[in-house]
């Protein structure tokens, strides 16, 4: 029996028990329960919850805190490092001999079973151990799933969703169009599936669209942070570092990657294979597939180009100014999106139980690129209100809209630009396909004409042959001073 050395000690009178801090030691993992997950990392259950166990790797940093600080409560002084290795040792050799292995120790969500379109299951890593069971006929509330996930001391928990949530309040929060809203929601539902492949979320604007509180808020919506954005590692094995202790990726202020962290991303996205190097344990490394949905924010997109395999994965949502009259100062914002947490979530839980009851039966006309999220975000459709075709002209729009999205991209970097016509459709031509532009400067001019959120002032320079376009940005504030303007793109 695993147990029988512990219950040996603790059946002996108290006078008569072993006093090294070994024996000590076993005495207290005594109710730990050793096991195995089928990657080979082994694991203790741990009865902490009022209503259940904890679950952590034994090798986990919290692992050895617990043991040390239970130590510590019932004898007054630390084990000795030699006793906390030797006992370590043991239990994780007692979790290998096991003749069962678990379930994976999974973050945050995890299917029911290997089989096809199982059950979603995600962990609110509250006090009370409850977890969300999303399956094809709705989704419930669990109070102690048997199926164990791992933590990360960041984490914060979820609220428990909203059971009769209608449609989504999150355009009271973020800054987002029709159009945008379904690509958010999109990649929401898509962010509570399991595993991958999972697109990549690239939110853009100027200044003062919140770009950044966005994608604090989307994260925040799943899988909630002490710090939810932070900047894109600068290394590798740094992002993978990060990958593994959260769920959601939300990255700041992108203005560059390197060429490493622009693989790393790309096969994170995808889903990828990843080599886990334990603290003191010199075994092989433990081999997981590692796949995460990404946020990411920044002021221009034009970073991109130099990494296709990540513009093919991206959805990119441009995010016009804010008007003053509607901006709310932080703390206003932070009430009303804890507000909102519990519906959103329970329409996001809807959205994905709409998915799964869907998705086996639905046909598209054809399969774009990043099928599996299309397919996905198409079949969760009725949950919002919305078509199959209101979600694929969402993600395909029309060429006016490319050239649409493209003009206000470009202005809304600069703030203001002054160039000449024929400037402006070279730099138009160098980017963008030639069918979807107008022929002649003046044609272009005639359709930025006709956008929203953007000012044409017409100078003449002295000598009159020589026409300048001034473009603006309209920020919603008449009196506000304009930066200096840009000149012409390098493709004049």
């Amino acid at each position: 029996m695993v147990h029988s050395h512990w219950k040996l000690i603790m059946s002996q009178p108290t006078s008569n028990r072993p006093t090294s801090d070994v024996d000590r030691l076993m005495s207290i993992i005594g109710g730990v329960k050793p096991f195995s997950t089928p990657q080979g990392q082994a694991c203790a259950s741990i009865p902490l919850l009022p209503s259940g166990a904890e679950v952590w790797p034994i090798r986990s940093a919290r692992f050895r805190d617990w043991l040390t600080a239970t130590f510590f409560n019932r004898f007054d002084h630390p084990p000795s490092d030699f006793a906390l290795r030797r006992s370590l040792a043991t239990l994780e050799a007692l979790a290998h001999n096991e003749r069962r292995t678990r379930a994976p120790l999974d973050f945050r969500l995890a299917s029911s079973s290997a089989a096809p379109n199982s059950s979603i299951l995600l962990d609110l890593d509250n006090s009370s151990g409850q977890s969300v069971e999303i399956s094809p006929s709705g989704w419930q509330l669990h109070q102690d799933h048997p199926h164990a996930f791992r933590h990360s001391r960041g984490n914060l928990p979820l609220p428990e969703p909203l059971r009769h949530a209608g449609p989504s309040g999150l355009q009271r929060i973020v800054n987002l169009s029709r159009r945008e809203l379904i690509l958010v929601h999109s990649w929401l539902t898509a962010a509570l599936r399991p595993s991958g492949p999972y697109p990549i979320l690239v939110l853009t604007g100027p200044t003062g669209s919140g770009k950044s509180s966005a994608a604090s808020i989307l994260r925040t919506l799943i899988d909630p942070s002490a710090s939810p954005v932070g900047r894109i590692p600068s290394t590798a094995r740094a992002f993978y570092e990060h990958a593994w202790h959260n769920w959601i990726l939300a990255f700041d202020d992108v203005t560059h990657v390197s060429p490493s962290v622009a693989t790393s991303l790309a096969h994170t996205a995808s889903g990828s294979r990843y080599l886990l190097s334990e603290r003191g344990n010199d075994r092989e490394p433990l081999v997981f597939h590692l796949g995460r949905p990404i946020v990411l924010s920044c002021s221009s997109t034009s970073w991109l180009d130099a990494h296709p395999a990540l513009r093919d994965r991206a959805v990119i949502v441009s995010l016009a100014p804010i008007d003053p009259a509607e901006r709310l100062t932080e703390a206003a914002l932070r009430d009303t999106t804890a507000l909102l947490r519990p519906a959103i979530l329970g329409t996001l839980c809807n959205a994905a139980a709409t998915a799964l009851r869907r998705s086996p039966s639905l046909k598209l006309p054809e399969l774009p690129r990043m099928a599996d999220f299309v397919l996905w975000a198409a079949a969760a459709a009725p949950a919002f209100n919305l078509s199959e075709n209101d979600i694929l002209a969402a993600l395909d729009p029309p060429a006016e809209n490319t050239l649409h999205a493209a003009v206000l991209e470009f202005v809304n970097r600069l703030g203001r630009w002054i160039g000449t016509a024929s400037a402006l459709l070279a730099h138009f031509r160098s980017i963008l396909p030639a069918e979807i532009l107008p022929a002649t400067p003046k044609g272009l001019t005639q359709y930025i004409g006709k956008m929203g959120g953007i000012e044409i002032i017409r100078h003449r320079l002295p000598g009159g042959k020589v026409r300048l376009l001034e473009l603006r940005a309209r920020f919603g504030d008449a009196k506000k001073r304009p930066e200096p303007a840009q000149s012409a793109p390098a493709a004049a």
